[in-house]
């Protein structure tokens, strides 16, 4: 997991965050979000709006995941993933010019 974070930490562009996410997100098989409701399992991930959007909607039914997994490491490292993302976005967004 430090790899992957380590990998948004050097992203430069909004483009490179995304498909760094994507590219996470692409590695979760469906029976690890089994936990989510069913339409937080179709992670889509194509532009830098797409990361806020699902950081909301992992937030709100984050708790409820942790209750109905029994084991929910996949989806916990998923919302610590995507909160990275969502907070190197904003450090790019910052930068002029990007």
């Amino acid at each position: 997991m430090n790899s992957w974070l380590r990998a948004l930490d050097r992203a430069n562009t909004k483009d490179e965050l995304v498909a760094q996410a994507r590219d996470f997100c692409a590695l979760l098989h469906p029976r690890d979000l089994a936990a989510l409701p069913e339409d937080v399992r179709a992670i889509r991930i194509d532009e830098p709006d797409d990361i806020p959007r699902l950081r909301t909607r992992l937030a709100a039914c984050g708790a409820l995941a942790r209750e109905r997994a029994f084991d929910s490491e996949k989806v916990g490292d998923l919302v610590s993933y995507i909160e990275h993302a969502d907070a190197r976005l904003d450090q790019i967004s910052e930068r002029p010019g990007v």
